[in-house]
């Protein structure tokens, strides 16, 4: 189909084809919600949405000034408003990227946007395997985002505090501390009062040595308080 015959879409073409970018990008937006993201259902849909309008528009709204090279000097190139899709999405996108102390989020959600965008683009352009087949291997890929992070949090570094009661000594809690035999367990340990309570921080801790050692210490009759310390 060359462009000035794209440019003849019927109606049904421009609806089937919208309908599609409206459909893969709620795919991708249901994913999102379903994970408690910001960007979510309605973000991701109607961006997919815009995309494919601009696809549509871009083959099938500039019949009369498409033409052959040869015949005159002056061109027009109508790839221009697609191609300026995968550039202004990244203000959409960016406004999703938050930067904390010690970590960056948002960064998986910028990602889906992007990608949101381009199989609406896609859709809009009847380009419908590659709408689908971007859509498939997204969702595969967020849906690996939860056994990911239950890995990356097992390695995370946390902390216990411990708030003794009256009697309670560091003693007492570096007993527990050394009964520990798991494996790349280095804490550091620091002390200070609060209101007369001596309260003990236990930092650069594994997630899951942390939990063990926070039973531990909590059963303890000395220790008033123990409390893991995370972002």
């Amino acid at each position: 189909m060359s462009l000035v015959d794209a440019a003849n879409l019927s109606n049904v073409d421009i609806i089937g084809r919208l309908a599609v970018s409206l459909g893969v990008g709620a795919a991708l937006g249901l994913e999102r919600e379903i994970d408690g993201q910001e960007a979510g259902l309605r973000t991701h849909a109607l961006l997919a949405l815009g995309a494919g309008l601009f696809g549509v528009i871009s083959v099938g709204a500039f019949g009369t000034f498409a033409s052959d090279s040869t015949a005159g000097n002056i061109s027009i190139d109508v790839t221009r408003i697609a191609s300026y899709v995968a550039a202004g999405i990244g203000f959409l996108a960016g406004g999703t990227i938050v930067k904390g102390a010690t970590r960056v989020k948002g960064l998986t959600t910028a990602a889906s946007l992007w990608v949101c965008a381009a199989v609406g683009l896609a859709a809009g352009l009847g380009f419908y395997v590659g709408a689908v087949a971007g859509t498939v291997g997204a969702l595969f890929l967020l849906a690996l985002e939860r056994p990911l992070a239950g890995i990356r949090r097992n390695k995370e570094r946390v902390a216990v505090q411990v708030r003794l009661g009256p009697g309670g000594t560091l003693d007492d809690v570096m007993s527990a501390v050394l009964d520990l035999q798991a494996a790349d367990f280095h804490p550091n340990i620091t002390t200070r009062r609060v209101d007369g309570a001596m309260i003990i921080e236990i930092s650069d801790v594994r997630l899951r040595t942390a939990q063990h050692l926070l039973a531990v210490l909590a059963a303890m009759p000395m220790v008033d308080e123990a409390t893991l310390l995370t972002d």
